[in-house]
C-alpha cells in the first residue's frame, strides 16, 4: 500500500515536472481558518503516513541522494507542521503565544513519532538525531515567527 502511494505521488510529480501550481501556493497562503486546521490535519497525517512506512517505500523516490541525508527531510517535514499549526492557531489568541504553543506540539509530535518507530512501526527504529532535526525545524519556525511578530508589533 504504501509503495503504491509514494508510486502514485512520484508519477503525479513528474507529470507536473515537479512544480506547485501557482492558484494552490496562493490559496494555502490566504486560506480560511477552518482550511488551515485541514492543512495542519493533513500534513500531520502525511508525516504519520511517511515515517511510519518502511524504509524501502522510498528508495524509488531517493530523497537521500537529492538532499544528502534524511535529517533535512525531518527538519522540513516538522518545520512545516509548525507553520501549518501557526496559521490554524493564529486566530485564537495573542500571536506570540500561538507560535510558541505550534512550534512546541510540533515539537512533541516529532518526539511521539520517533517513539512511534521505535515501539510501534515495524521495520523503523527510535534516532535520537532524527528526533533532533524534527525539534530543530520547529525551532526554526519559532524563531523566525517571533522576529516576524516583534518586528509587526514595532
Amino acid at each position: 500500500m504504501y509503495q503504491q502511494v509514494v508510486v502514485h505521488c512520484s508519477n503525479i510529480l513528474k507529470e507536473k515536472n515537479y512544480q506547485v501550481s501557482r492558484p494552490l501556493m496562493i490559496k494555502l497562503f490566504t486560506s480560511s481558518p477552518r482550511q488551515n486546521n485541514a492543512y495542519a490535519l493533513a500534513w500531520a497525517l502525511f508525516i504519520l503516513v511517511a515515517c511510519g512506512a518502511p524504509p524501502s517505500t522510498f528508495d524509488e523516490l531517493q530523497l537521500k541522494d537529492i538532499l544528502g541525508y534524511d535529517k533535512p527531510i525531518h527538519a522540513i517535514l516538522f518545520g512545516t507542521q509548525a507553520y501549518l499549526l501557526i496559521r490554524a492557531l493564529k486566530h485564537k489568541a495573542s500571536l506570540e503565544k500561538m507560535i510558541t504553543y505550534a512550534c512546541l506540539l510540533s515539537a512533541l509530535y516529532g518526539v511521539l513519532i520517533e517513539l512511534l518507530q521505535k515501539f510501534y512501526f515495524e521495520g523503523r527504529s527510535f534516532d535520537y538525531f532524527d528526533m533532533l532535526a524534527n525539534i530543530l525545524g520547529c525551532l526554526i519556525v519559532w524563531i523566525w515567527f517571533t522576529r516576524k511578530a516583534k518586528m509587526l508589533a514595532q
